[in-house]
């Protein structure tokens, strides 16, 4: 990126990311004989959250293959009751009932879903009415892995590796290409006549994050900055994780044995931030049924105190070692008695050995339920642009049913590949003049900040006024901080690529920071995985709608609207 010339290419489909979804979107693409280019942040097939494994296993939500009394009209049924308003019925429907015949398609490919005495693995998913969960060892990495293997034994795509893009190039409001910046110093303007938006989450704008080093909030800032509205921003997964011996989830089954859960002073604190007329037991036995923090029942109080406890310096333990063996576990709980030994097997494996040892536990930031509002087609707001897994918006609410993120990323990675494809073919070639003028900067300079300590800086205020515990004080505190950061960015001096990359993506971090912020300040009340301890209880019906953003003529809205 310090050269002062730019490679042009032209591509029929762009696809930005090079996880689960994007690798759907791009096959699908190939399928329908469109050129296709994909950009991912590290080595294809090794970066992003798809392929990063903090659990033993992936929910894969499908009704039709463990459940007799499932349909995908139930699946459409449990995604709107989970999200508690702010979703889109007709995304919910071809989710829904999409999903099933992407079981075969992908077992076609060689992924192999776990089975349990000659049927399908599968759990009663988070927030879900049915077993449908089905499993997939290793978590994403079997669905990226098989995808990438398609695409590169039969599909034509160049692939594009240690990349990121800088900038949408979007024209009356339809979308061009994109600037991409290797770690090299490579700099190309893509253009092409569909752009795909796969670039996750933003786990990294929090210190504790189940997320890889490269989930940077990149599509949310890049679409918002291009004009594309943004829904939901304020609904995001926080769940229990293990941060000692080493990194894992702390799955929801794990809580039907009855952790002991204490400070590093032996306390046991827990009942001391739970309200009158509720026990542990309460909020232990609501837990059992979903593993993201959410304010629908009295298992909100178990993560509210120990993310207090945290945030008093305490380091907090759950304990195990009082467990009867794995033989003795029958105890009519079916997510249990079948997860129990995967996990604990697992957790061996990663040197995790609860038999003998407490293990550490915190509060982690997991997924977004919001991102780039989508139509049927996965089209945003703004014409030929995309989005598809996690960076897509409207298809979940304030919870998210467990499972749906990876079966919904091959739902619409399918139709918006394809879509995309086929759009493209009617879009004449781009020949305007080439956009030096959106070039980087030159590196060098004598910058007095350091972009690293300034990530830092916002990781911790995230983790502090975001992450869980909300109040309109916390929340004003945050952005104030994020505009002094903002201009403390600007005197920062990248020397190499690498570098300038890592700036630019403390920028989309801190963009996508304010966008939460702002639908968190908004949204007075309590619902779903979006917690204000200044306004605790959920509102009415008026509170239903989702909360958008956009930006319009250089000036940030936002306002409700019914999905």
């Amino acid at each position: 990126m310090s050269k002062h010339s730019i490679e042009i290419l032209h591509t029929d489909v762009l696809v930005l990311g090079g996880g689960s979804a994007a690798s759907r979107a791009a096959l699908e693409s190939d399928k329908e004989s469109a050129s296709t280019v994909l950009v991912t942040k590290g080595a294809y097939g090794f970066s992003g959250t798809s392929s990063f494994r903090v659990a033993e296993s992936a929910g894969f939500s499908a009704s039709g293959y463990t459940d007799p009394t499932d349909s995908p009209a139930q699946h459409q049924a449990d995604i709107l009751e989970a999200a508690l308003g702010p979703c889109s019925r007709k995304l919910a429907g071809i989710v829904a009932s999409g999903a099933p015949k992407q079981v075969p398609f992908l077992e076609s490919l060689g992924v192999k879903f776990q089975r349990y005495q000659d049927n399908y693995l599968a759990t009663r998913g988070c927030f879900a009415s049915c077993r449908r969960s089905m499993k997939i060892k290793g978590h994403g990495e079997p669905i990226v892995a098989m995808l990438k293997k398609e695409i590169i034994c039969h599909g034509d795509i160049r692939i594009i590796e240690h990349s990121m893009a800088t900038e949408l190039i979007v024209e009356d409001n339809i979308c061009r290409g994109a600037f991409v910046g290797s770690v090299d110093g490579e700099t190309w303007e893509i253009r092409a006549k569909a752009t795909i938006m796969g670039t996750g989450g933003a786990g990294q704008l929090f210190s504790l994050s189940l997320n890889p080093a490269d989930v940077t909030g990149d599509g949310y800032a890049l679409g918002y900055r291009a004009g594309a509205e943004l829904v939901n921003m304020e609904f995001m997964q926080v769940g229990f994780g293990i941060i000692q011996p080493t990194k894992a989830i702390f799955n929801a089954w794990i809580w039907s044995l009855g952790p002991r859960i204490y400070d590093e002073d032996g306390v046991e604190f827990l009942e001391q931030y739970i309200p009158a007329g509720l026990t542990v037991t309460d909020c232990v036995k609501a837990k059992e049924n979903h593993y993201p923090f959410s304010t629908r029942d009295a298992s909100k109080y178990l993560e509210i105190a120990v993310k207090k406890r945290c945030s008093e310096g305490k380091k907090v333990y759950a304990d195990l070692r009082h467990v009867a063996k794995d033989d003795d576990l029958a105890q009519g709980n079916i997510n249990l008695t079948q997860m129990w030994p995967i996990t604990k097997a697992w957790m061996l494996k990663c040197g995790i050995d609860v038999d003998s040892i407490p293990v550490r536990i915190v509060c982690y930031a997991h997924s977004m339920n919001g991102g780039l509002l989508i139509d049927c087609n996965g089209e945003t707001t703004v014409s030929h642009l995309y989005a598809v897994g996690e960076v897509a918006g409207g298809l979940h609410g304030a919870d998210r049913l467990g499972g749906n993120m990876f079966s919904s990323g091959q739902v619409f990675g399918e139709i918006a590949g394809k879509h995309a494809a086929q759009t493209s073919f009617g879009v004449p070639d781009d020949t305007s003049a080439p956009r030096l003028e959106r070039q980087v900067p030159v590196l060098g300079g004598s910058g007095s900040q350091n972009a690293a300590e300034l990530r830092k800086r916002l990781q911790k205020f995230s983790t502090d006024e975001l992450l869980i515990i909300r109040s309109g004080q916390g929340l004003r505190r945050f952005l104030d901080e994020t505009e002094r950061l903002e201009a403390y960015l600007h005197y920062c001096a990248p020397h190499t690529p690498q570098q300038q990359l890592y700036v630019r993506e403390t920028e989309n971090l801190l963009l996508t920071g304010r966008l939460i912020a702002q639908s968190a300040m908004s949204r007075t009340e309590s619902r779903g995985s979006h917690y204000r301890e200044d306004y605790p209880n959920m509102g009415g019906d008026e509170w239903r709608q989702a909360l958008v953003h956009k930006l319009k003529s250089g000036l940030p809205l936002l306002w409700h609207v019914t999905l």
